[in-house]
């Protein structure tokens, strides 16, 4: 990442802007954020949400990913703790091919595992607006 801008083997890969969309807050809340289309090297196209473009994510290391392993990267990049985050530090860090095991077709419930149960209690820490949702 430089500047908030995704780079692969020595390319920029092209932004569009796409809007505004919703992002989720800590808890189950929602806000606003600036939504743009990003187009991958194989022509793929998604969507990421960017809240500026010189946060603590937005200025990474050349990452050289280890066979046999992936990269994971969040569709919010200035809030996920996707593989540009160490495993040691509460990321995702590479993941193992051999952890992959299926395509996921719903989310079944989600949680937010940061800052410990002193912060937030078992329930307060539930995602209800993730919960049952279909993924495409």
């Amino acid at each position: 990442m430089v500047e908030g801008h995704l780079w692969i083997n020595g390319k920029q890969l092209p932004l569009k802007e796409d809007g505004v969309g919703t992002a989720e807050a800590e808890g189950d809340g929602m806000y606003e954020v600036a939504r743009y289309i990003e187009t991958l090297p194989n022509g793929v196209k998604h969507q990421i949400f960017k809240q500026g473009w010189d946060g603590q994510l937005d200025n990474t290391e050349e990452f050289i990913v280890p066979k046999d392993h992936f990269f994971m990267m969040g569709d919010n990049r200035d809030d996920s703790l996707d593989s540009r985050v160490a495993a040691s530090e509460g990321g995702v860090g590479y993941v193992p091919i051999e952890n992959l095991v299926g395509h996921a077709q719903v989310v079944v419930g989600s949680y937010d595992y940061l800052g410990g149960l002193s912060e937030k209690g078992l329930f307060e820490r539930l995602r209800g607006s993730r919960f049952f949702k279909t993924l495409y």
